[in-house]
């Protein structure tokens, strides 16, 4: 069948017809069961995943398995860094301009405004906090690229836990508003940073799941 170029809007389908050309049956039987796409396979999977959730015991099997799915990521970012940039920054520009907030919304300094279902909220930016590692104008140049195709999927030096979640930020550091604000709005942040690498934020986030969800069955009578 017929692919589309980009593997991250792969369909279930097409993932499974990629993994049975590299002779991953096993696997692309239970990618059809529960109808996983592109995304997932370039995102999601690893060591743990395909031994926990694919029942995959062999480590050479899942070792092979997984430098094939690197092998992909990768020739779909020397693919993109290939792509004309002017064409893909255009559709962009109405983003960037949104996030800043309406006339007469107060944004402060590291905030972004973020209208969802008609109720307000403020995001907050660490690539903008003291520490990071990139400036508010890098930020803000970087929002009107489509991806960022050339950081790869894991940092390639080695991260403490406190490195991963708070970067060189300082600690002690509060965010504090006004007393006299009382607006809910200005009480829902939710902490991102654009700089990341995909891989990190895909370990992060099984890890914390995993914790969560673990404390969660111990709470319960």
């Amino acid at each position: 069948m017929m692919q589309e170029t980009d593997p991250y809007k792969w369909s279930s389908a097409e993932v499974v017809d990629f993994l049975q050309q590299n002779q991953f049956n096993n696997l692309a039987q239970q990618w059809s069961d529960h109808d996983l796409n592109g995304q997932m396979l370039l995102e999601q999977v690893n060591l743990a995943v395909l031994k926990d959730e694919f029942a995959i015991i062999s480590l050479k099997e899942r070792m092979f398995i997984m430098q094939t799915i690197n092998a992909l990521r990768k020739s779909f970012v020397a693919c993109t860094e290939n792509l004309d940039p002017t064409s893909l920054s255009a559709p962009q520009s109405s983003a960037s301009s949104n996030a800043t907030g309406s006339i007469g919304t107060r944004v402060r300094k590291g905030e972004e405004l973020v209208e969802s279902g008609g109720r307000k909220r403020r995001r907050l930016n660490l690539d903008t906090q003291p520490g990071a590692s990139q400036s508010p104008t890098t930020i803000a140049e970087s929002t009107a690229q489509p991806r960022p195709i050339s950081s790869g999927y894991l940092c390639d030096i080695k991260l403490t836990v406190d490195e991963v979640f708070y970067g060189d930020t300082a600690y002690g550091a509060e965010i504090k508003h006004n007393e006299t604000e009382d607006d809910d709005s200005y009480d829902n942040f939710t902490i991102f940073g654009r700089s990341e690498f995909s891989g990190t934020t895909s370990f992060l986030y099984r890890c914390l799941h995993r914790t969560f969800h673990r404390a969660f069955h111990q709470a319960e009578p």
